[in-house]
């Protein structure tokens, strides 16, 4: 007698939260809203939040919708570089780049090239080629200063920098609001310089052309770099780089 009851008791808990669960899931499918548009940041695009957040929790910029963010993302890019390669004068391709690192003087940048076949040239007159891209008047060939960009707020935080934390990157002063934020920037810099460069539109690069050594002039190009290698080895003229 003392079983049938515990089994009636078991059978009426169990009835009774499963009412429970229906009265819920009736409610909620009553009550079911419609998935509301996600919205994200061009500097972060892996950022998902609701429009009701207006700004990006990572650098305070305005958030945009997903569709459109992604389609800015993929046709519009930036290089913050010289667009052609200082040994052959072709296109550069934005992965092939020989990085220069002043740090007693807190200067950085990349010298990019069109293809590693022209790595040993630039590594060979690597500051020569920083001043001649960065710090010349292309006009008139005189040396500048580095350009100050006078950001108040940190690219890679939001947050307000801080004076006297900055660096020098292709001739560009960028604030920092520590330092930890201005090595950090180093890793991948053109996504950050597009948000606060004043004439960012004048560095737009495609990455998805390629570089000027296309694949059906490999061969060319590889046969122009031997005849340089021969040119430098007979010979005591040294060639010129060429300017961008």
């Amino acid at each position: 007698m003392r079983e049938s009851s515990f089994t009636s008791l078991n059978q009426f808990i169990i009835l009774v939260v499963s009412i429970g669960f229906l009265g819920v899931g009736a409610m909620t499918h009553g009550d079911k809203e419609e998935p509301k548009e996600m919205w994200t940041c061009s500097m972060h695009p892996d950022i998902r939040l609701p429009e009701e957040v207006k700004k990006c929790p990572i650098c305070s910029m305005d958030l945009i919708p997903v569709d459109e963010g992604q389609e800015e993302i993929e046709q519009v890019d930036y290089l913050f570089g010289n667009h052609k390669c200082p040994v052959m004068g072709d296109r550069v391709d934005a992965e092939s780049f020989v990085p220069y690192r002043d740090e007693e003087n807190n200067v950085y940048g990349r010298i990019y090239m069109c293809c590693e076949g022209c790595e040993k040239k630039v590594e060979k007159n690597l500051e020569k080629l920083y001043t001649s891209l960065y710090r010349r008047d292309k006009e008139t060939g005189e040396e500048i200063e580095p350009i100050d960009l006078g950001n108040d707020k940190c690219p890679m935080s939001g947050e307000p920098v801080i004076e006297g934390i900055d660096l020098e990157y292709n001739g560009m002063i960028v604030h920092f609001c520590c330092p930890g934020c201005a090595q950090d920037f180093l890793d991948n810099p053109d996504p950050l310089l597009a948000e606060i460069h004043p004439n960012a539109k004048e560095y737009k690069f495609d990455r998805s052309a390629g570089s000027g050594s296309s694949k059906k002039n490999d061969d060319h190009h590889e046969h122009d770099h031997e005849n340089e290698e021969d040119q430098h080895d007979h010979g005591e003229h040294e060639h010129d780089e060429k300017d961008n």
